[in-house]
Order: structure tokens, then sequence, then C-alpha cells
């Protein structure tokens, strides 16, 4: 009698479709292998390239970047690795955290229309930074927008308090409005400018020194956005003033050098406006007066555009207002360069004659403070993409490490002259830097 196997194939199908569905069931799943990866990370590479390796499967998984977010803050990084960051993971958004600063001494009653003409612009501003955010929220098709504006005042003490309780009115957080913010804008349009007249009104009847040093060391880093690996904050500082550093009770101008505040204010960019010389020549002076304290301070200028003479309110001074406040947050440009590998050279390139140049002009502080935030742009370039040296970098390298030992043997000469200690020392971080760059 023929034996009947059919049973048997049907069991062993069936125990063979149900090993293989055990197994779909039971195996790790993608996400699964990308959290017990993620795990075993213990440095900042590691972490990129696990995100990297698993983006395009799980960038819809709603926990796949808030766990590598949670990595990355776990880990200590170096400002290098924090910037990098911005070059590879999504953000949710780049906010605008803008403060105005209007010199509310005796400027505005001895220049003839000076408060009408500070307020047009102050509106002005109020209407810019309106514009700037909604064509970003709908260029971004994201409306939950952190952008920020402010108007205070440099002393918060002064006046007894007035101004600074009046200045807490012209706050405009748009994180705390409920009504979509692109209304919010028209519909507080004339409650602003009436605030504004308010407090011009108060400027003129207890005009003060504008302390701008007190403002800078007690008040600007409370202003501050900072970021995170998700957010993005372009941190701008617009003062409106005739130029001149003066209280009740010290002039700040009258020094050969601003005193420093020992503050690193390097996440601000500034922009000086309404500057009106008393005497023929005094721009020039107090323009370099303004810069060198701003590099001590470490802020962010454009040196041909951040001190403005006073224009009377025109179109080209709010164009100017215009312009900056489109700017790319100057701390993110070289992020954005390196994500275009075809700029990386040019960008390179750029860099290293903006040092020579600066270097060709060495008898200035302002200019050493430029060599040196350039030199420290090219290490960032040069370690995030691949460049190659041109001819210029070789003579730059040589020209650095003769300054270096030619400030250490007049330093030697002198070991007490301060310039020679301030020289040295500079000529020291230059070779530093471009020695370490990869």
């Amino acid at each position: 009698m023929k034996k009947n196997y059919k049973p048997l194939y049907i069991l062993g199908i069936f125990i063979l479709l149900f090993g293989v569905f055990f197994w779909l069931i039971s195996r790790p799943s993608q996400l699964d292998r990308f959290n017990n990866e993620l795990k075993n990370c213990n440095s900042y590479d590691c972490t990129k390239e696990t995100y990297l390796k698993y983006k395009d499967d799980l960038t819809n998984e709603p926990n796949f970047i808030n766990e590598v977010t949670k990595k990355l803050e776990f880990l200590s990084l170096t400002e290098d690795k924090k910037n990098d960051v911005w070059t590879w993971l999504p953000i949710n958004g780049e906010y605008l955290n803008l403060i105005v600063v209007p010199d509310l001494s005796r400027r505005l009653i001895h220049i003839p229309n000076q408060p009408n003409d500070d307020k047009e612009l102050i509106n002005t501003i109020y209407e810019e930074f309106g514009r700037v955010v909604t064509e970003k929220a709908k260029q971004s098709n994201n409306y939950l927008s952190k952008d920020r504006l402010v108007v205070e005042v440099s002393d918060k003490s002064a006046a007894k308090g007035q101004f600074s309780g009046l200045a807490n009115k012209l706050l405009i957080d748009l994180e705390t409005k409920k009504q979509p913010y692109w209304k919010y804008f028209d519909n507080h349009k004339n409650t602003f400018k009436d605030l504004i007249d308010e407090l011009y009104q108060l400027g003129l009847s207890k005009p003060l020194g504008a302390d701008y040093w007190k403002y800078f060391k007690e008040y600007l880093k409370s202003n501050q956005r900072r970021a995170s690996f998700r957010e993005r904050y372009r941190n701008v500082l617009i003062i409106l003033t005739d130029g001149y550093l003066e209280t009740e009770n010290k002039n700040y101008t009258k020094m050969s050098r601003i005193e420093s505040t020992n503050q690193d204010n390097h996440n601000w960019e500034v922009l000086v406006l309404e500057v009106s010389e008393r005497n023929s020549g005094d721009y020039d002076v107090l323009k370099q007066k303004w810069q060198d304290w701003f590099y001590d301070m470490n802020i962010q200028i454009d040196d041909n555009s951040f001190f403005q003479q006073k224009m009377n309110a025109s179109h080209k001074v709010k164009n100017i207002i215009r312009e900056f406040l489109n700017k790319k947050n100057a701390n993110n440009q070289i992020a954005y360069q390196i994500k275009k590998s075809d700029s990386c050279q040019d960008t390179y390139t750029a860099l290293i004659r903006e040092v020579t140049k600066s270097l060709d002009a060495r008898n200035t502080f302002t200019q050493m403070q430029m060599a040196k935030k350039g030199l420290q742009n090219v290490s960032t370039i040069k370690s995030k993409c691949k460049v190659k040296k041109i001819k210029e970098e070789v003579t730059l390298t040589e020209t650095i490490f003769q300054l270096q030992k030619s400030s250490e043997n007049l330093l030697k000469q002198d070991p007490n002259d301060k310039d020679f200690q301030e020289r040295a020392k500079f000529y020291k971080e230059l070779a530093n830097l471009i020695s370490d760059a990869p």
C-alpha cells in the first residue's frame, strides 16, 4: 500500500511558515536596532554616523530625531562640533531676536527733529520685523514662531524706573501670541506707535545720558537667545545714538580707549544708526572707538556699514535697516557655506585673503582681531570639507611665524612693555591657530 505523504508536506509547510512568522514578529525593528546602536554610542562621530545610517528609513518616526538630540545633549561637545550639528541635523526653526535701544539723552533736544526721526526709524524696524517673520513662515510653512522684538532703554534704573516700566510694554514675543501673528502686526501697529510716542515724550521731559557701557555690562546677556541643536537664533541689536558715549557722571568718549566690559558677546550682531558729529572729524574718531570696543567684546560687525551717520530717516537708512534684518545669521554663515561643497574652496580662499589683508594693517588692534576671527573660520572650513591648499596660505603661515618671532624678540628687549606683551601673545595665538588647522 502506497504511503500518503501529503499530511507530512502540509505539516512541514505549516512549521516553516510558522517559523518565518515567528522570526518576523520577534526580530528587532529598524527603530529598535537604531535605538540599540545609539545607546552604545559614546562619541559625537558615532552619533552622527548612526543618524546618517538610518535617516532615510526613519525620518518620519516621531522619536527618531528626538533620540539623536537627547544623545547630543548628553555628550560634552566643543563649539566646532555644535556648529557641525547644524550641517546634518534638521532644525525646527530659525528665529530673529531683535533688540532696539534708543539714546534718550539730550540729543533729543539738541539735534533738530531727532525725536521724529528716531520714531520713524523704530516704526520702520517694527514693520520690517513683521514682514521678515511673516515671509519666513510662508516659505517654511512653519507658523509656530519664537521671533521677538524688544525696545528698551540703556539704563533700566533711570528716572526711578519710569523708562523701564514703559519699555516693558514694548516687548513683542511671538511665542506667546495666540492669534496668527501675521494679523497681530496689523492689529498692534497703532498701539506700538503710541507707546513709542509715549517713550519719547518721557525722554524729552527727563533727558539723561545713555549709558551703553552699563547696558552691555549688565543687561545685554539677559536679552540673548541661545541656540539649541534644533533651534537657531539670530541675536541683533540696533542702537540709535549720536555716537558720543556719555552719561551724567562719565564720558567714555574722551578715553583713549573705551574700557572693556569683560564680556564675550560673540552671538550678537550690532548696527549703530543716527551718528551725528558735533565737530568736523569726530565721526572717524567715534567709529574707531566703537569698533575697537566691539572687538573687545567679540561682537560681530560689518566694518563698512555698522556705524551710520544721521540721514534724517531717509529711504537710504531705511534700506540699510531692511538689508541688515534680512541678512543670514552671521554665526551660521560658515555652516550654510559648507553645506554646499562647491562653495568650500571659494570660501576658504576668500578667508585666507581677508586674513592676509588684515595683517597688512597689523598696527591696529581692530585689524589684529579681524585676522584672528578669519583664521578661526579658516580652521572651521577645513575641518568640515576638503579644500586644496592655496599658495597664499603657505605665504600667510610664513608671515605669521615671522611676526611671532619678531614680537618675541621685542618683548625680550623690554619685558615690561604692555604693547609688546599683547602683540607677542596675539601672534602666538595666530601661530597656534594656523598650525592646528587640518
